[in-house]
């Protein structure tokens, strides 16, 4: 499948959607890196840098109404493209969060090894809703 970038002005309604549509709160446009990924009509994803090794790849989500198959393929090669930019850009690590069992599995095929479990992920916000 094509991996493209994230255009705002072209994506970012439709992948809100996509979060709301799996009962995610929709996330600011102001808190999204620069580095967005999208497989039209099937997912997004998106890639924090650092000032270290480690990147962070962050808010990978599906068109709720997508096939599965589609779904796994799309996320499949979205995570590949995320990896590859990473790589190219020297860092060593990516760090990500994954609740979904299914994604974790996908995640695991490539390569992602499990480093901690039974954790809440915690979020400081100022002015943000």
């Amino acid at each position: 499948m094509v991996v493209e970038q994230f255009i705002p002005e072209r994506h970012y309604e439709k992948v809100c959607s996509w979060w709301e549509g799996h009962g995610w709160p929709r996330m600011p446009l102001h808190a999204l890196p620069s580095r967005g990924y999208i497989v039209e009509d099937i997912a997004a994803g998106f890639l924090y840098s650092t000032d270290s090794a480690i990147a962070w790849m962050e808010f990978i989500v599906a068109n709720p109404a997508a096939k599965d198959r589609d779904i796994y393929s799309g996320v499949r090669d979205l995570v590949n493209e995320i990896i590859k930019d990473a790589t190219e850009d020297g860092y060593s690590m990516i760090f990500t969060a994954v609740r979904h069992r299914g994604l974790g599995k996908l995640y695991e095929r490539q390569d992602f090894k499990i480093t901690d479990s039974g954790m809440n992920l915690m979020m400081w916000t100022k002015g943000v809703e």
